[in-house]
């Protein structure tokens, strides 16, 4: 019976190709053949392009394949046949695929995750660590802050809890900031910068853990000690002056502005008016702003286009206007100065991330960055890595000095075509954070 049947089945797939012909060796041999004719005539017609077969190990120390959500390289890995490779002539530079993340080297794993910290309703859109105790604070569209105190994590714990929550804006919370003391300055390390939807700039004095009672109402304590209303729009950025006490806003008015800070136990200096206000002439927006930090006389401001203007803070003109060379590229959307050199990084909309030498007004490199939108960069206190996340919801690390990405890990699910939104690492533990609009904050530790 078997027999007959598989006789029937050859006899209904030959009618099926014609009704003619009988599928045989004969007729399988011959299409091999000629399918083998046809591959030489074209490697002879085209004498740029050569394949070579790779073994499977050495294509693994080139590439590692990139581990995002929905990637299913892991179950395929196994039954995959040899992977074919096209090597280029070095004459024949002109026809270079562009430029990608794959041309770098993903390897060595900086960071490992630490713990998933769930209590925000809405995306995460900015994180801050203060420095003179261990705890982050979060801020998130649904109008929140909330403080976390990293001393009590626990990797195991995943129902670890904020232990307070400020409340005040009337709108999504968009920026972070405050200052840090170092070398011996004197900054206000208590207070906390917040700005959002509803066009504010609120001040709060943080309540440390070990003083307050998260169930508690604190005896109807009021944590905000100053209101700014110097903008009419959306608060995109801020940005704390390293070495004094001044804050630099950027707004989705038009103008970044210069703030006077209160010094060291004294919030009675509050004002509700900003030093100064700098524009760009033109439609342009500012989407991010940060001190230089070689010469603190001036600052860096991104807008919703390729430029990136630098300001002189006492005359209030821009005095300095690099760009990219790309005419075509997209916003800057997040901005930041090393610390060890005349040099200013920016991630673009575009996917790219581009570096800016303050010296010459020039793009000295760029390199494709993310799949999707770059969001947020932070540079590691050693000024030698820089860690950068995307709407693709991954966050990489990059070695600055070779401009190579050395690790990628996936971080957060993408919610309305949005993934990843803050990145920051922390001043002095090595300890890096990262928010999603997925509601998630995540902390990765440094191997």
């Amino acid at each position: 019976m078997l027999e007959y049947a598989l006789r029937q089945e050859r006899f209904r797939y030959s009618k099926m190709l014609g009704g003619h012909k009988r599928v045989n060796s004969d007729l399988v041999s011959s299409f091999l053949h000629r399918n083998s004719e046809f591959t030489a005539k074209r490697k002879k017609n085209s004498p740029w392009m050569i394949t070579e077969e790779i073994e499977d190990k050495t294509l693994k120390a080139i590439h590692k394949p990139s581990r995002s959500f929905g990637s299913s390289s892991s179950l395929c890995e196994k039954n995959s046949p040899k992977p074919r490779v096209r090597v280029w002539r070095e004459q024949d530079v002109s026809n270079f695929p562009e430029p990608s993340l794959v041309e770098s080297v993903v390897g060595k794993k900086l960071w490992k995750p630490k713990a998933t910290l769930k209590s925000h309703f809405d995306g995460v859109r900015a994180l801050h660590f203060l420095n003179s105790e261990a705890v982050l604070a979060s801020a998130s569209e649904d109008c929140t802050i909330k403080l976390w105190d990293l001393r009590y994590l626990d990797s195991e714990d995943s129902n670890f809890e904020s232990y307070f929550t400020l409340r005040g804006h009337s709108g999504g919370i968009f920026a972070l900031t405050g200052g840090y003391s170092w070398g011996g300055t004197e900054i206000n390390e208590n207070l906390l910068y917040s700005g959002g939807q509803d066009g504010t700039i609120r001040v709060w004095e943080v309540p440390f853990a070990e003083l307050v009672d998260p169930y508690s109402n604190i005896g109807g304590k009021n944590f905000c000690v100053g209101v700014w209303e110097g903008h009419q729009d959306a608060v995109w950025s801020l940005s704390h002056n390293p070495v004094s006490d001044s804050m630099l806003s950027a707004s989705a008015d038009g103008s970044v502005m210069l703030w006077k800070l209160p010094g060291v136990g004294d919030s009675s200096e509050l004002t509700n008016h900003p030093v100064k206000k700098y524009n760009l002439i033109g439609d342009l927006t500012p989407t991010a702003c940060a001190w230089v930090q070689t010469d603190l006389e001036y600052f860096a401001a991104g807008y919703n286009s390729h430029f990136l203007t630098i300001f002189n803070k006492e005359t209030g003109i821009y005095a300095r206007v690099p760009f990219a060379k790309e005419q075509g590229c997209t916003q800057i959307n997040s901005l930041l100065t090393s610390p060890t050199c005349s040099l200013a990084i920016a991630g673009h909309e575009d996917k790219r991330i581009r570096f800016f030498d303050l010296r010459t007004n020039v793009c000295v490199k760029e390199m494709v960055g993310h799949t999707d939108g770059v969001t947020s960069v932070s540079i590691h206190k050693s000024g030698l890595y820089l860690v950068s996340g995307g709407h693709d919801g991954s966050l990489r690390s990059w070695d600055l000095r070779k401009h190579q990405c050395i690790h990628e890990i996936p971080a957060h699910r993408k919610k309305y075509d949005e993934a990843v939104h803050a990145v920051a690492n922390h001043p002095t533990l090595p300890l890096l954070a990262s928010g999603g609009a997925d509601s998630l904050v995540k902390l990765f530790e440094s191997n």
